[in-house]
């Protein structure tokens, strides 16, 4: 429970004063000041929180407390349609209704106070009156009165006096009969005279105790339009399966917002709109579900519910794009379930590119037709294909690494970014504007980046809704002669990005194309080259892009300066300085020159230790990470591998001392294999460049083995762990197993029954 009621507040307090004192003790979604309808104070409101330990804290710590001089009592609040309000409710009405009554009723006929005083007087002083006769009882029923008409009134009855027969006075009555002689008379037995009527009569007493009740016709009214409003809302929910959610707190995200509804039911989309001019949340949404009978039951149990302190009101929405009468095929069925799970689930790596992009991004760059590479009759063209690919992702890689993009680190982080999505499987050819434009029709797009190759992208989308939305529209689309794969980037995928390149789109030059004012260090002299980027330690925490650059500007070569930084927890949106940095350069000779210069340079009261940057090591490690072996286990390998591709893949990185590539007794791969290298540093560069590389279509998975006959037992242990021998399952049932035999076998079986009969 995240909203709290609280009681005995001042008169004069206000909303605001009300939610300024809360706010010490968490974030207030909501606050609501209960008023009189001529507007005075009733002295209680609600407090709503964001989460149920906020509330729980400032309960504890608000309550019996003072605001101004009254004294507070905070509570958690109840649920609409709480029993206990109900309880309650009914047992105020039901102590109130006897006063009620003894107002009304009224009082009982009977001996007067002074025939009360001289019965119990003494008996000296007591008077005997003379006695009186008793009156037989009646025989007779009692005359049925005549009908008045209704003109004339009925005239009230007069108050009986009191009795005044001296009963009370005489000592011979025994107290049986005197109770008898205050009784009505009535003979036992006589049943109460019964008056009927006629059907007309009846019927115009109804009627005329109908038109005397308006109050049952319009609540009946009022029933008969609830029941037809609740049947209309069923329909629609069978329809569209939608939910309308309104009074949301302007912080809540749509994932919180998806967990509180899957609860009862699957959960296909959430939507939050948002204000195209402030890009903020309305306050409301739309929530869809797979079911439309869990849309039902959510309608019903989530109405008036409470929602990060806030009372949610959900009504069933319509759906805007009617379902088409024909049912979907099997194949659009699966199409939509693809789509419904883009983002959740991959099956490609981070850098996953188009095959025929590869070819024709490397066909283009070193003039060679397309056909050339993918020809049977010239070699291999599948592993011709991976080395191409392998030389496409290194240079991504350093491409990357240029704009503040480590891939070995953001690799290994399993969150998701929420603002940056990687565009893969696009066709060469494809330029920023046209990446930007397909993502523009959603919301607004900050930075673009496309590697050299032209096979990958990177978009920024700065609101996080806008970038859900066209996630959720472009994923699985038909993008030219190709379909897109979309995945959400690693967490802090880019670096943050200052005012003047927040829409820059980064093509593959290098240059922004951006206004003239708007151009930053990135494009100052132009790209680095390959293995020509300095990694700078020991910086200053205050030393900025602008001072870096300041102080390597003037050495030749200069393309870029870059201080590393991660998001500031105690300031959102901040960043801090991480102590390092990268400077690009156009040549390794340009670079090699700085480094010599600028080694041990002071900045900001800092001595610059200046080294050569390393693809797939820690930026801060001196050392250089050594492989425990120059051998390795490469998985996933294609069953129509040979050792001869692997042999060709792998030598292009160095020279092989050993491939070896384990088949099965029918003679098939089993879709691994071991390969040794001569030296360690060459085993370390054939890692660091095909770890990404497909074979066939599939994504090798490299491994370091340290020995290979306790890997091959490792797996052989696997195999058989996973199957019951014939063995085992004969002492498991104590029967011997059937030998199957195939048609070689039975041949031969039947041969050498043939030969022992004629022996015989």
């Amino acid at each position: 429970m995240s909203r709290l009621i609280v009681k005995g507040l001042p008169p004069y307090v206000s909303d605001a004063r009300l939610r300024e004192h809360f706010s010490q003790k968490g974030a207030v979604t909501d606050v609501k000041l209960m008023r009189r309808p001529d507007g005075t104070s009733r002295r209680f409101g609600f407090v709503g929180f964001r989460t149920e330990d906020e509330a729980r804290s400032a309960l504890e710590y608000f309550d019996r407390t003072y605001l101004d001089t009254a004294r507070l009592s905070v509570s958690f609040a109840k649920k609409i349609g709480d029993d206990t309000l109900y309880k309650n409710r009914q047992s105020a009405e039901q102590a109130e209704k006897p006063k009620e009554k003894s107002k009304d009723k009224p009082k009982s006929k009977g001996a007067s106070f002074d025939e009360f005083l001289a019965v119990m007087a003494p008996k000296l002083k007591r008077k005997k009156p003379e006695p009186v006769p008793v009156a037989p009882p009646q025989d007779t029923p009692p005359k049925k009165k005549a009908r008045k008409p209704e003109s004339e009134p009925e005239p009230e009855p007069e108050a009986e006096p009191a009795p005044s027969d001296g009963v009370a006075h005489n000592e011979e009555l025994s107290d049986l009969e005197y109770m008898r002689q205050r009784m009505r008379h009535k003979v036992a037995g006589e049943a109460p005279p019964v008056f009927t009527q006629s059907d007309d009569e009846a019927s115009e007493n109804e009627s005329e105790s109908e038109e005397e009740d308006p109050a049952a016709e319009a609540h009946r009214a009022k029933l008969a339009e609830e029941q037809r409003k609740d049947e209309e809302n069923v329909d629609t929910l069978m329809q569209s399966g939608r939910l309308f959610v309104r009074n949301l707190p302007y912080s809540a995200t749509e994932d919180e917002l998806e967990a509180f509804f899957s609860t009862y039911g699957p959960v296909t989309q959430v939507h939050i709109p948002l204000d195209p001019t402030t890009k903020a949340s309305k306050g409301l949404a739309f929530v869809r579900f797979d079911d439309p009978n869990h849309a039902l039951v959510a309608y019903r149990a989530r109405d008036g519910a409470i929602f990060q302190g806030r009372l949610l009101h959900v009504i069933p929405a319509v759906e805007l794009r009617p379902k088409p009468d024909t049912p979907a095929t099997l194949k659009q069925q699966r199409a939509e379930a693809r789509r419904a799970t883009a983002g959740k689930d991959f099956n490609w790596n981070m850098l996953y590119m188009n095959s025929d992009a590869v070819a024709s991004s490397v066909s283009d760059r070193l003039g060679i037709s397309k056909s050339d590479i993918l020809n049977p009759d010239e070699g291999n063209a599948a592993v011709r294909l991976a080395l191409a690919e392998t030389r496409v992702i290194a240079e991504t890689k350093q491409f990357f690494e240029q704009h503040g993009v480590d891939l070995e680190r953001v690799g290994k982080s399993r969150q998701r970014s929420d603002d940056t999505i990687l565009v893969k499987n696009i066709p060469y050819g494809t330029t920023g504007d046209e990446v930007r434009s397909l993502f523009s029709a959603h919301g607004d797009v900050g930075r673009v980046l496309i590697p050299p190759s032209g096979t990958i992208a990177v978009v920024e989308m700065p609101v996080v809704g806008e970038a859900r939305t066209a996630f959720r529209a472009l994923a699985y689309k038909r993008f030219k002669d190709s379909v897109l794969y979309l995945e959400k980037a690693p967490a802090s995928f880019l670096p943050a990005a200052s005012g003047t390149e927040a829409q820059a789109t980064i093509s593959a030059q290098g240059a922004v194309a951006a206004p003239e004012s708007s151009r930053t260090l990135l494009d100052t002299t132009g790209a680095a080259a390959a293995g020509a980027t300095l990694f700078v330690k020991n910086l200053s925490f205050a030393t900025t892009n602008e001072g870096l650059a300041a102080a390597f500007r003037a050495l030749d070569g200069f393309a870029f300066a870059r201080v590393q930084t991660k998001a500031d927890p105690r300031n959102p949106g901040g960043r801090l300085s991480m102590g390092y940095g990268f400077v690009g350069f156009a040549t390794e000779d340009d670079a090699s020159a700085a480094q010599r210069a600028m080694d041990g340079h002071v900045l900001d009261g800092h001595t610059l230790a200046v080294a050569f940057s390393r693809r797939g090591h820690d930026a801060d490690d001196s050392k250089p990470v050594k492989a425990p072996s120059t051998k390795m286990l490469v998985k996933n390998v294609p069953f129509e591998a040979t050792k001869k591709d692997l042999r060709a893949l792998f030598s292009a990185h160095g020279q092989l001392k050993s491939v070896r590539l384990p088949k099965q007794v029918h003679g098939r791969t089993r879709g691994f294999g071991f390969v040794e290298f001569v030296s360690r540093r060459e085993a370390e560069n054939a890692m660091a460049a095909l770890k990404h590389t497909h074979l066939l279509g599939r994504h090798l998975v490299l491994e370091w083995s340290g020995d290979e006959g306790a890997a091959v037992d490792e797996l052989r242990d696997k195999t058989r762990k996973s199957y019951v021998t014939a063995s085992e399952r004969e002492a498991a049932t104590g029967k011997r197993s059937r030998i199957r035999l195939g048609a070689e076998d039975m041949a031969a079986a039947q041969e050498a029954a043939r030969a022992d009969k004629d022996d015989d």
